[in-house]
């Protein structure tokens, strides 16, 4: 790869458009923070700016209208984007939380009858497990009442209705998406729960306040859907042919044909140890009620996840398609702070065969003139740079990518300034937002 080339701030696509890219930034500005403060996915930390978004797609999709692909959807902003242009878009997603919020920002069929009609048929069991435990007992049995006539409609399983209505392209079941997201979002607002400085550490408890009850509960239900009724009120002006799939699986077991994909925008999961199960707890709790065992089990699939599968059981010297990951792999065995060696040699090993198996899975799926934009942001381990761009780029060229940075930002706030320790580690860490354009090669 040249280096030189994987540096330059902006790139000339020749035969896709004419001059230079020069995108907004994808950091979310106050606007979007205002504008998504009364909505369901408010509360995405990763999610991009909109402005980004709609640029990024317009450059993508050039004189056509082809689907854009997020295999990483999250709250659904290139959803929102891909439809303003005109351009239907498939989504993949594990948390089953992101999976329905992204699928909700695609509705087009949605009205305040039909979501009011969907309210009425929620039936609350009049029963309590002890004195004091009823309202605990209506805040979830709302949502598990509108689980329940979807599976009684579908002819489905409950375990299997988030991912049924959030893969199907028809519209015939956006009042009752809406509805779901909205009461789901309303039962979290009403519990105990609330977001540290970490925006995925919880703190509280998941217990209803003074305040919850039935008609607490639905009433705020609906003011939040009348407020999501205004904010995708500009999708039914969209292309009639359009529509959104969202797959809530990992990207690998979605069901997406081989060599169907022309376009790509997204963001994987950064090396920052986030855990986005955490952070969604009480609406997974509440959509599809898991045990502890299935909740632990959804969390060690993440990508970029902090805990570590069976598969990587040893600190071994497995050998990476990156040059730049395999160097840094052995400047973290070898660091001499406490569990360099197993612990974080593990999480990150098993970070870059994620990321290896990814870009397979995409070049498996795309076709031989497939284009997509990418997000990533650098991080530090202890004192040690991780050169992410490097090593995306050159794990996308062993799987037929050409990866070129468009525009690097420097990020001065960020998580790693709230750990006295890294502040300790790398007292001037700042770290860097790159967006990259991947273009499949000629093989």
């Amino acid at each position: 790869m040249n280096r030189s080339k994987a540096a330059q701030g902006t790139l000339d696509l020749c035969n896709m458009n004419e001059g230079r890219i020069v995108l907004p930034s994808p950091k979310r500005s106050q606007r979007d923070t205002t504008a998504d403060g009364k909505m369901p996915w408010g509360l995405a930390y990763a999610a991009f700016s909109r402005t980004f978004a709609l640029a990024a797609v317009s450059e993508l999709k050039g004189n056509k209208s082809p689907i854009i692909l997020d295999p990483f959807v999250g709250s659904g902003t290139t959803v929102e984007a891909s439809l303003a242009n005109g351009c239907s878009c498939t989504g993949v997603d594990l948390n089953p939380y992101s999976a329905l919020t992204s699928r909700v920002r695609g509705v087009k069929n949605q009205s305040r009858a039909g979501i009011q009609k969907v309210f009425d048929t929620i039936k609350i069991e009049n029963t309590r497990e002890s004195e004091g435990h009823q309202e605990k007992t209506e805040q979830f049995y709302a949502v598990a009442s509108l689980i329940d006539s979807l599976s009684n409609r579908l002819g489905i399983a409950k375990s299997e209705v988030i991912p049924a209505i959030c893969s199907q392209k028809s519209d015939a079941l956006d009042n009752e998406l809406v509805a779901l997201c909205s009461t789901t979002y309303a039962a979290r607002l009403l519990s105990g729960v609330t977001r540290g400085s970490n925006p995925t550490w919880l703190q509280g408890t998941d217990e209803p306040s003074e305040s919850t009850g039935t008609n607490n509960l639905i009433a705020l239900a609906r003011e939040i859907s009348e407020h999501m009724l205004e904010s995708l009120g500009a999708q039914r002006n969209s292309n009639a042919n359009t529509y959104t799939q969202v797959f809530n699986c990992d990207f690998g077991m979605s069901r997406i044909s081989r060599g169907s994909i022309r376009r790509f925008l997204t963001s994987p999961p950064y090396l920052n140890r986030l855990d986005y199960v955490q952070s969604n707890m009480p609406e997974i709790r509440r959509l599809t009620p898991r045990t502890h065992e299935e909740i632990e089990s959804l969390r060690s699939q993440m990508m970029g996840t902090t805990k570590i599968r069976s598969a990587i059981d040893r600190p071994t010297t497995q050998a990476l398609v990156s040059l730049s990951a395999n160097a840094l792999m052995e400047e973290i065995r070898c660091h001499p702070t406490k569990a360099s060696a197993t612990y974080y040699f593990r999480f990150f090993l098993q970070y870059f065969l994620d990321l290896e198996r990814f870009f397979a899975w995409l070049s498996a799926k795309t076709s031989s003139d497939a284009a997509g934009i990418v997000v990533i942001q650098d991080s530090y381990y202890k004192d040690i740079r991780i050169p992410l761009t490097d090593i995306y780029c050159e794990v996308a060229e062993v799987y037929s990518f050409r990866g070129e940075v468009l525009e690097s930002r420097k990020k001065l706030n960020h998580i790693g300034q709230m750990s006295p320790t890294q502040r300790r580690h790398a007292p001037g860490k700042v770290l860097t937002e790159s967006v990259l354009m991947f273009k499949k090669m000629p093989t």
